[in-house]
């Protein structure tokens, strides 16, 4: 998996920058005790592996899978909440998705436990659901459906979309199942780890990363390719998440380099944008002139 994992079982499938970030955290955990939330500022996120577009109030919502946590964050990065993982149970961060109505709760990838987690903006649990009977093992990146209500997940260990209608059996307002729609393999593209995922609602269109290539792709519902560009050139090397942001229909993209990007669906960049501003988890040392 090409995200960055607790220090005590870095993968062996990664981007760069995720094997660096396990480095530094393993020689952190045996020289200091563990970080607090409280001494982080909410505008640096370490690892930003999820990033969804709130067209209600033109703000953002950022996974950083290193603390682990999720950000509530102004669109210039200015804080707005935080809540950590631990307020759901959770364990690694690995996608997010935006209902955008009601409260406005988002589904949380959980690859840990093999769920999906739906929590209200504060992170309390509003329903949850196993991804393992889906055959989806390691979920990571979410796109949510406006048009019905269905979830988009991406498996890059399985190099899977899964596309999936949510089921609340006990009619209490909260998911706590899902069916399969539809799913279709990566791999006929070229793409061994797909990664993020968003959803065009007007065209149907699918986007797919995969950091590995440096590459977003543009697929039809059914997953055939409608175009593709490259990030790495932009700086891109590890984006493992995706948002559409409407309106404008521009992308957003979550980079585990510790960056937060903006391209047009024909791959300008429109912006980019640092999240750990020293780009260093451990400074030793500063000296004024």
């Amino acid at each position: 998996m090409a995200t960055a994992r607790p220090p005590a079982r870095c993968p062996g499938r990664v981007a760069a920058s995720a094997f660096l970030l396990c480095g530094l955290a393993a020689t952190q955990a045996k020289a200091t005790p563990p970080v607090s939330l409280d001494s982080i500022p909410t505008l640096v996120m370490f690892t930003p592996v999820s990033v969804e577009w709130d067209a209600r109030d033109q703000t953002l919502w950022v996974a950083d899978q290193y603390l682990p946590r999720v950000a509530h964050v102004e669109e210039d990065g200015a804080p707005i909440s935080a809540f950590a993982a631990a307020r759901y149970s959770g364990g690694r961060i690995a996608g997010l998705a935006l209902e955008p109505t009601g409260v406005g709760h988002l589904f949380i990838s959980d690859p840990d436990f093999q769920r999906i987690v739906r929590v209200d903006p504060t992170g309390s649990p509003a329903g949850s659901f196993s991804t393992a009977e889906l055959g989806i093992t390691d979920p990571a990146d979410l796109a949510w459906d406006s048009r019905d209500g269905s979830l988009y997940v991406a498996d890059p260990t399985q190099r899977v979309i899964f596309h999936l209608h949510l089921i609340d059996a006990d009619a209490n307002g909260a998911p706590d199942g899902a069916t399969l729609l539809d799913s279709f393999s990566t791999i006929p593209l070229g793409s061994d780890n797909p990664m993020g995922l968003a959803l065009d609602p007007a065209s149907g269109h699918l986007f797919v990363s995969d950091p590995a290539l440096d590459r977003v792709l543009e697929l039809s519902a059914s997953g055939s390719l409608i175009a593709s560009f490259d990030t790495g050139a932009y700086g891109g090397g590890s984006v493992i998440g995706l948002s559409w942001e409407t309106p404008g229909s521009k992308l957003r993209l979550a980079d585990a380099g510790r960056k937060l990007l903006t391209f047009s669906t024909s791959g300008a960049l429109l912006g980019n944008r640092q999240t750990a501003p020293f780009g260093t988890l451990s400074p030793q040392g500063i000296a004024w002139d």
